[in-house]
């Protein structure tokens, strides 16, 4: 999965990368879209994926290179699906390829597109969900104005990446290890418990 990236796409991410995917987010929105979060309308959008990013990057059993990786196109992807700029074009061609990988037109599509797509592309998108459930439910997140039907198919979705992730994915770079789990599944598990 991880295999045959280029240097530039396996080295850590600098805080002139982050600065720099952060103006584009906050200063490019779509059209008729303001640079926020749904679930207060203050916070600044580009936290997302801040926050998806540093999940990732913190992931003990994930190789440092493959977190490096992720974390940065879990950085950028919101440049591509929230922003009118799109993707820097120095930007390295592997995590250009990775952040097209988990766009899709919208949740629906999403359910039934993944499965077809790279493995490291279900990977990624558990944290990039996880983090909307983060602000998504509870306080009137902006979920629970699409019901308790959104927000479970929403949850059974993210937890059917995580078990394929962890069947098909984790025991390849965790050779050894007796029943590798990802610290996600914790927080996911959390979200599982407290929304039947």
């Amino acid at each position: 999965m991880f295999e045959n990236l280029s240097d530039a796409a396996t080295q850590p991410v600098s805080i002139e990368e982050i600065h720099r995917a952060w103006t584009l987010i906050q200063s490019f929105p779509k059209e008729g879209k303001k640079p926020v979060r749904r679930f207060d309308g203050a916070t600044p959008l580009a936290l997302h994926s801040l926050h998806a990013m540093s999940m990732f990057a913190l992931e003990a059993e994930l190789p440092l290179y493959g977190r490096n990786f992720g974390a940065r196109v879990l950085l950028w992807h919101d440049v591509r699906e929230d922003t009118t700029c799109g993707l820097p074009t120095d930007l390295d061609s592997d995590v250009v390829t990775a952040v097209r990988e988990m766009s899709f037109e919208d949740f629906e599509k999403e359910t039934i597109l993944i499965w077809y797509r790279d493995t490291y592309t279900w990977l990624f998108k558990i944290y990039d969900k996880v983090s909307n459930l983060w602000d998504g439910i509870g306080r009137g997140g902006w979920m629970e104005a699409r019901g308790e039907l959104y927000i479970r198919r929403y949850l059974k979705f993210t937890e059917a990446l995580l078990a394929n992730v962890e069947q098909v994915i984790l025991p390849r770079w965790t050779e050894g290890a007796r029943s590798p789990k990802l610290r996600i599944a914790s927080v996911l598990s959390s979200f599982m418990s407290s929304n039947p």
